[in-house]
């Protein structure tokens, strides 16, 4: 589990030294374009490549931390904490099967931009391979695989805990 912490604090990391970039990026964007009437020549092209790695590093990140937006009506329905557990286990499994899906897709992206070797597209000013961003596009869905198989081990390990047989009730608001 200490691997799985340095990778989420490396996730981390990266996500706040690219928002810092294109944060500092567009306002030298708009100082040279409005104070000095100059422009900063094709930053969409690499600004672009840093947005792809920070989405899909975000998306990895949110599922680490199991912080996506959900509306889990059904989850707040249920009032006993096993059956949450049983649950949130299934949805994380069914996550993990539809991330390993897009996961193999990615992959297949991926090597299909190198079957052209060696006249795999580029950008057109700073030559940036195509393949950059779609490697980022792989490493994300292959995180979020990873972090959503590791929340469905996690809930079915707090399933299998409750030995009693005996379904404790949440408490309801107001009780």
């Amino acid at each position: 589990m200490i691997f799985m912490k340095r990778i989420i604090q490396f996730e981390h990391a990266i996500i706040f030294v690219c928002s810092i970039t294109i944060a500092f990026t567009f306002c030298l964007v708009v100082l040279l374009r409005y104070g000095f009437q100059s422009d900063l020549f094709a930053y969409e092209e690499w600004i672009l490549t840093i947005a792809f790695l920070l989405y899909f590093l975000g998306g990895a990140a949110a599922t680490a931390g199991n912080a996506h937006i959900k509306a889990d009506i059904v989850l707040e329905l249920i009032r006993s904490e096993k059956s949450r557990n049983g649950f949130q286990c299934i949805v994380m499994v069914l996550e993990t099967i539809i991330g390993a899906f897009l996961t193999w897709y990615a992959v297949l992206m991926v090597l299909n931009e190198f079957v052209r070797w060696p006249n795999i597209p580029t950008s057109p000013v700073y030559k940036i391979p195509l393949a950059v961003p779609r490697i980022f596009i792989l490493v994300g869905f292959f995180l979020m695989t990873v972090h959503a198989a590791l929340h469905a081990i996690k809930f079915y390990k707090r399933y299998r805990e409750d030995h009693s047989g005996a379904e404790r009730d949440l408490p309801v608001d107001g009780e």
